[in-house]
Formats: C-alpha cells, structure tokens, sequence
C-alpha cells in the first residue's frame, strides 16, 4: 500500500512538473534561502518559492515548493505517509521506476546517495517531451523529500542545478 501511495506522489508530482514546459524567457536568479519549519528543510532556491499542495491517490498531501520559470522549474516536494516505511531501499527504488514510467521516458542515470545517513536515490530521466528530469529523493522516517530540477533537453544549467540539489538541508 505505501508503495503504491509514494508511487502515485511521484506521478502526480510529474503531470504537474510538466505543465508549462515549453516557451522561452531568460532566466534571472536571485538566489534565497528557504526554509520551511512545517517541512524540516532548507534550500537555496534561484527565487522565492510559491507553495502548492496536492492530493495525491490514497489521501496523500503533497507539499510543492517552486521556483518556476517557462522553461525551468526548481522544486522542493515533501509527503508524509501514515507509518514508518518499511522498506525504505525498497521504497526508493519502486518510486524511481515509478517515475519513469509515469513519464514515458527513459531512466539516464540512477544512484543511490545519502542525506545525514537517510537513503536516497538521484536520478535523471528524459521525458517523452525532451525534458529533463532530475531529482534527488530521500526517505526520513515516514516522510519522502523530493528536490527536483527541469529543464528542456540540451539547456544546460549544471552549475544551478548543483547550487539547489546541495543546499538542501534537514532542519
């Protein structure tokens, strides 16, 4: 059942990471820490965030912090499930596939990193859109943390993108 409710997170965090992905505007970045008590993060975000929630299936409240721009999207998502995870490797690893295949795309990259010793998995897809998909998501007892990053095919933003992913910080 968990599995199935982080999975279907992870599908509806995409059909909206989706939206808005096509036009074209130059990127201005102030950079801003963003801290949310409710959530027990920080992050560096390139502007002020909005928030949006989202019911996810199961029930599931998804938090979204974003730093949207046409072509561009910064990301910062957190749910809570109704018990510990299990499994958390295992969690990780059925969300990734997850998410792949909820995007029609094709997993680039996957590796299995760490965040103050909770697991974790980074991981790049390229969407059926020629989106680039890139989050990092973590599992911290019965919360998942999702930092994600999109951008069109071919725009490269390493050095942002670097930026968000490695200030995120539990508080």
């Amino acid at each position: 059942m968990k599995r199935v409710v982080f999975i279907a997170s992870v599908v509806v965090v995409l059909a909206v990471l989706l939206t808005g992905c096509g036009k074209k505007e130059e990127i201005k970045e102030t950079w801003v820490e963003f801290t949310s008590k409710e959530g027990g993060f920080s992050v560096l975000m390139p502007k002020e965030p909005t928030m949006r929630k989202q019911t996810a299936p199961g029930s599931v409240e998804v938090c979204m912090f974003i730093a949207e721009y046409p072509v561009v999207a910064y990301w910062v998502l957190y749910n809570d499930l109704p018990g510990k995870v299990a499994d958390p490797e295992k969690a990780l690893d059925d969300g990734c596939a997850g998410a792949v295949r909820s995007s029609g795309g094709m997993l680039l990259t996957e590796k299995k990193i760490s965040l103050d010793g909770y697991p974790g998995r980074e991981i790049r897809i390229k969407t059926r859109d020629n989106i680039i998909y890139t989050a990092r998501i973590y599992v911290v007892g019965q919360r998942f943390y999702q930092t994600i990053v999109t951008v069109p095919e071919g725009m490269d933003i390493s050095k942002a993108m670097k930026k968000f992913m490695d200030s995120f910080k539990l508080i």
